[in-house]
């Protein structure tokens, strides 16, 4: 074996040996810690470590070498040499680097969905109404509506046409009015010049909400308190329908403070209490699933008329009210007694009442010799009950406690 033979075979094992241990390197490179940081990529232990070490063998060998056939010779034999070393050691390299390195594909981010032009909501009737998801335009047949809307800073293009001493709040007077009545309900000219793109009712004209829609191609709501939480509810819920939620919730937090002030410090136990409301005709009286009645409720009073059978009006029964016996009354003989005087303002307030004031059965009741007979305004408690129940509380509250208040200088 001549020398130049035995030389390439020494610079063979000597390559060999140099290749292993860099790419045994870059292995333990690619393996190590998790605080290590990233791994090499596969590309970068096949090209770049054994592009090096070739390159440098190269370099040597030429300088060896005493001849350029041998080079030659030697470049191929590395190179050889190189892939059969590089092949399963790579391989083992490339999965390692794999696992480490490979990035989790990250989800596309999410494209906004725009909120569809209508939305389909249920009303207090049961009834599924399809209307603008936003409306801009709403007119309102009913005054508690128009205060529960205004609370939450909105402004309605219409409102039912009222004396305006009961017009609230002040910021309504220049809205423009329609005509309403039991008999005829909205006018649904006036709702048509203002060009609403939703109705918002009540049940006192809910037979008409059908006529209004097909007429004027208009949704129309029908919505009812008939207590307190009810109120709240509608506020928010309003409020929230007419784009206004941050100012309704808002609204609603301050309203359920106020209302749970006027509960504190009350003795017990509350006193017995008759609510009546009627004209000349007939009169009903009121039990605690009223608006009046969830008020005594909640200043720790209760209703004589719990139990009774409800009042019924076209057919449905109303659970808010009952007939008024006067035989009842009586027998109760409650401790206080409310009276809501209704009818039109051409009626004598006086006139609707004065048979039954007069009755000895009524003079001779325990609320009637003691002067706790109180008359309410219709429009705060029985009309248009709506954010003003506070000031409703504030006055009902001394009417039911007047001794214990008095005492306490409240």
């Amino acid at each position: 074996m001549n020398q130049i033979t035995k030389n390439r075979r020494a610079w063979v094992y000597v390559i060999a040996t140099a290749l292993t241990l860099s790419i045994l390197f870059a292995v333990s490179c690619a393996t190590g810690s998790p605080g290590d940081g990233p791994a090499p990529s596969p590309v970068v232990i096949e090209r770049e470590v054994v592009r090096t070490v070739i390159v440098e063998v190269e370099k040597t060998l030429v300088q060896q070498a005493p001849a350029p056939p041998p080079v030659v010779v030697e470049r191929d034999v590395v190179r050889t040499v190189v892939v059969e070393v590089e092949k399963p050691v790579v391989q083992e390299v490339t999965k390692v680097v794999e696992v480490v390195v490979t990035p989790t594909p990250m989800p596309p981010d999410p494209t906004p969905t725009p909120h569809p032009d209508t939305r389909v909501v249920r009303d207090d009737t049961g009834r599924e109404v399809e209307i603008p998801y936003s409306p801009e335009r709403v007119a309102v047949t009913n005054s508690w509506i128009v205060e529960v809307l205004m609370a939450c800073d909105y402004t309605p293009v219409a409102r039912p046409q009222i004396p305006l001493e009961f017009v609230f709040p002040p910021e309504a007077y220049d809205i423009l009015v329609v005509a309403v009545s039991h008999s005829a309900g909205p006018n649904i000219e006036q709702l048509a010049a203002v060009r609403p793109d939703l109705v918002l009712t009540s049940p006192t004209y809910g037979r008409f909400a059908e006529p209004i829609q097909q007429a004027l191609d208009v949704p129309v709501l029908i919505y009812d308190v008939d207590t307190v939480e009810d109120v709240l509810a509608k506020v928010e819920l309003l409020g929230s329908m007419a784009g206004c939620t941050a100012r309704a919730q808002q609204a609603v937090m301050d309203l359920r403070s106020r209302v749970e002030e006027q509960q504190r410090g009350l003795p017990e136990p509350g006193p017995s209490v008759f609510g009546i409301f009627g004209t000349s005709e007939s009169f009903l009286g009121f039990t605690s699933a009223s608006y009046l009645g969830d008020m005594v409720n909640l200043l720790g009073g209760s209703m004589i008329t719990d139990g009774d059978p409800p009042y019924m009006y076209r057919g449905i029964p109303n659970h808010a009210y009952t007939p008024f016996s006067l035989e009842k009354v009586v027998e109760q003989d409650p401790e206080v007694m409310l009276v809501v005087r209704h009818g039109s303002p051409s009626e004598t307030r006086e006139e609707n009442f004065s048979g039954l004031f007069s009755n000895p059965a009524w003079s001779g009741l325990t609320a009637a010799q003691s002067g706790r007979t109180h008359e309410l305004s219709e429009w705060l408690y029985l009309r248009y009950p709506g954010p003003r129940i506070v000031w409703a509380m504030q006055e009902l509250r001394p009417l039911l406690y007047p001794d214990a208040l008095a005492e306490s200088g409240g």
